[in-house]
């Protein structure tokens, strides 16, 4: 998942920020900060031939922390079934509206999935300041979650 984080900054990402912007991004991968941020949250990764394709995960406050795709499988779908995938946990768990920092290349992606620009919003990684966006998405009880062709259980 790191390789996968590093690899999608440093290519798909690459059209939105510079490369200072992407390396002092992609630069911030600690697993053992790591471990628990995935361990302590609903995560879901999708795969196929033993390789990751991608992978998003939902914290309990309902904070989509971490959505990244491979940068071959990007616009294949594999985005939106994990988000549906977050999404359908967050109603199963009661939770009333998600919220992410999109990125300025994520912004779309989350626009297009039913989810509102809140603010812009700066973050500094390595001394490099990055612009992204907080997002929300209010949870309608009533309508259910798309279906997922992907196993999340």
């Amino acid at each position: 998942m790191a390789e996968l984080f590093e690899r999608t900054v440093r290519t798909v990402n690459r059209a939105d920020y510079t490369e200072e912007q992407t390396a002092a991004w992609a630069a911030g991968v600690s697993v053992p900060q790591w471990v628990p941020r995935f361990t302590e949250s609903f995560t879901v990764i999708c795969e196929s031939d033993a390789e990751i394709l991608g992978f998003g995960n939902l914290a309990c406050d309902g904070t989509v922390d971490m959505l990244y795709v491979r940068a071959d499988s990007v616009r294949c779908g594999i985005g939106t079934e994990i988000l549906a995938a977050l999404t359908a946990h967050a109603r199963k768990c009661g939770l009333s509206r998600l919220q992410t920092f999109a990125s300025l290349t994520a912004k779309p992606f989350f626009e297009k999935n039913g989810w509102q620009t809140v603010r812009s919003n700066t973050v500094v990684r390595r001394g490099v300041p990055l612009e992204n966006f907080y997002m929300c998405r209010t949870l309608n009880k009533d309508v259910p979650a798309v279906n997922s062709t992907f196993d999340v259980s």
